[in-house]
């Protein structure tokens, strides 16, 4: 089987034309690198994109998809009709599906990893692997075959190879979910894969231009929160309207939860996520034992795929366990009685933190795991950056029934309020539509 299969309904060469506001016939072109291998995962990136793809969906007759795969993913008919079965239950019924895989890593010297990004964003390790030409063929082949009337980006790397295409493109929208300058900074500050990698703090100024180049060109770009707008506006001088606020969003359930009589507390994400593992192995390594100091009974569960990859989930650590990927997440908040989100690096807005909200449990949080997210500090959540205050937060909402059942009750009531997906798509169609 070739790397790249297409099947499903297929646009003709009609001329692109405009659209009125209120004409829905329109041809979308919806590109990203958020491939999932597994259709039943609710992470927070896939969860994003979901919402995307349905507000998309509402607006177009016709839907291509470009996925662009893992390069040591082999398609096979079975994997590629599972895939369109799964677009067409959850996206769109007239979606065409192309999946082609990313260029594979090439081994790269002191000059070709550290020296050629600082002038060229293209040669920085995130973007390179959709720099390719097969990468680039896919794109064109796509605009000129299917001529779309709009395109949505699922990251800025993806613009980059839109853009090597070299022929006009369409009105494009792009998603930036996380600031790439500044998740890429504390990632290299505070969790380098090796010392010498935070050399690549010199290869921000491209990246940081490259952003300024994508969020001008693009139709629109979509943010996570007023802060990452405020931060970017500022910084790039953005007019008003290249920008629009689209918050992480998720279905929240339509009743409380409960409280379970119980000391548990959960993490929840996904581990092939590098700042997911230092915030699960801080929380194992520097909160727990702390915690488990006063509630030797207490209990930790660190939930989500990939747990092996944590350093001390090969420590068989006392009072935690590890059920790796869950698909019952009602079942899972059931016995939990504590959210926590011990998160250092990133950027962007956690869907872990609305999602425990969603389910009525009361969460500590650090400082950048809680950022942009609007929920208070004291009343909607607890907000603790060092060890000795988290565990200290995570004591006490364990042995305050009142306390705990009023945070998780006000988290809700916040969550359903700004955080509700329905809202989220009628605001991701209202602003298409309005910037065509």
């Amino acid at each position: 089987m070739k790397d790249k299969v297409m099947v499903g309904t297929l646009c003709d060469n009609a001329e692109h034309t405009k659209h009125t506001q209120d004409d829905k016939r329109l041809k979308g072109l919806f590109i990203t690198q958020c491939f999932p291998t597994n259709f039943k995962d609710k992470n927070g990136v896939f969860q994003r994109l979901n919402i995307f793809a349905q507000a998309i969906s509402e607006l177009c007759d016709e839907l291509i998809v470009l996925f662009f795969a893992p390069s040591s993913f082999k398609t096979n008919a079975s994997i590629f009709l599972e895939l369109q079965d799964f677009l067409q239950a959850t996206w769109s019924k007239n979606a065409s599906l192309l999946i082609e895989n990313l260029q594979a890593p090439e081994k790269k010297y002191f000059y070709s990893y550290y020296v050629k990004g600082i002038y060229n964003c293209s040669e920085q390790e995130e973007f390179s692997s959709l720099m390719g030409q097969k990468q680039i063929n896919a794109v064109k082949s796509l605009l000129l075959t299917h001529r779309p009337d709009f395109i949505f980006l699922e990251n800025i790397h993806l613009f980059f190879t839109l853009q090597k295409a070299s022929i006009k493109i369409p009105p494009t929208f792009m998603d930036l979910d996380d600031i790439e300058h500044l998740a890429l900074f504390r990632r290299l500050i505070y969790l380098p894969r090796w010392p010498r990698q935070r050399l690549r703090v010199l290869q921000i100024p491209a990246l940081m231009l490259a952003e300024r180049k994508a969020i001008s060109i693009c139709r629109k770009t979509f943010l996570c929160s007023e802060l990452d707008q405020n931060y970017l506006s500022k910084l790039f001088f953005l007019k008003p309207e290249k920008t629009a606020i689209i918050q992480n969003s998720i279905e929240i359930p339509n009743f409380i939860m409960p409280l379970p009589a119980a000391y548990t507390c959960l993490f929840i994400g996904a581990f092939g996520y590098e700042p997911n593992v230092q915030a699960a192995d801080f929380l194992i390594k520097k909160i727990w034992p702390l915690v488990q100091a006063v509630l030797p009974q207490a209990h930790l569960i660190i939930a989500g795929a990939n747990p092996k990859k944590i350093p001390s989930f090969h420590e068989n650590p006392e009072g935690v366990s590890f059920p790796g990927f869950v698909i019952d997440l009602k079942e899972l908040y059931s016995k939990v009685t504590v959210a926590c989100c011990p998160i250092l690096t990133g950027a962007g807005t956690r869907i872990k933190i609305i999602e425990a909200a969603g389910y009525a449990r009361p969460i500590v949080s650090t400082s950048i795991g809680a950022e942009g997210l609007e929920f208070a500090d004291g009343e909607e959540i607890i907000i603790a950056d060092d060890p000795e205050k988290f565990a200290m937060s995570c004591i006490r909402l364990l042995t305050d029934f009142e306390l705990a059942n009023h945070i998780g009750k006000s988290a809700y009531n916040k969550a359903a309020t700004l955080y509700s997906c329905q809202s989220t798509i009628k605001k991701i169609k209202k602003e298409i539509l309005e910037s065509l």
